[in-house]
């Protein structure tokens, strides 16, 4: 996996992802979180916006897999491109570890390249949160050449 990315001034990002999983929801929570780059070569981020989407009709899991609602993905995209924003898709996992499961890389991995078109980023992120920890990736590349890097959120 390549070298780390790193988002910065993520305070208000991680008090609200905090937030979502305090609640007494048994229902899985999804949200988006938009980050400008600071140094795109160094690979590091700011976060710039977040908030939750309403239901998590967003992501409707099947047996085998995830599928994207699309209006709130398109909204997502348009929103990250009239704000020159990454797009990071937000999740959390109920009653297990913030760990990405292999569901999430599948879905993942099939949404990076449409996201990154539709947004007009380089870059397609995901983040899984659980009590007070997360784990978060970046997509990056096009098609066979798609790679992820784990990503540090510092507030």
């Amino acid at each position: 996996m390549p070298s780390d990315k790193v988002v910065l001034c993520a305070a208000g990002f991680l008090d609200w992802a905090a937030e979502v999983c305090s609640g007494a929801s048994d229902r899985e929570q999804v949200g988006f979180w938009f980050v400008r780059s600071v140094n795109e070569v160094a690979g590091i981020y700011e976060s710039y916006e977040h908030l939750l989407v309403p239901t998590s009709s967003l992501l409707r899991q099947r047996a085998d897999r995830v599928v994207p609602d699309p209006l709130s993905l398109i909204w997502a995209c348009r929103h990250a491109r009239a704000a020159r924003t990454t797009l990071f898709l937000v999740h959390s996992h109920v009653g297990s570890a913030a760990r990405f499961s292999t569901v999430d890389e599948a879905a993942e991995r099939a949404l990076a390249p449409r996201v990154m078109q539709l947004s007009g980023s380089s870059a397609f992120g995901a983040v899984v949160i659980a009590a007070r920890m997360y784990s978060a990736r970046v997509w990056e590349g096009r098609d066979r050449c798609l790679q992820s890097s784990s990503v540090r959120i510092i507030p």
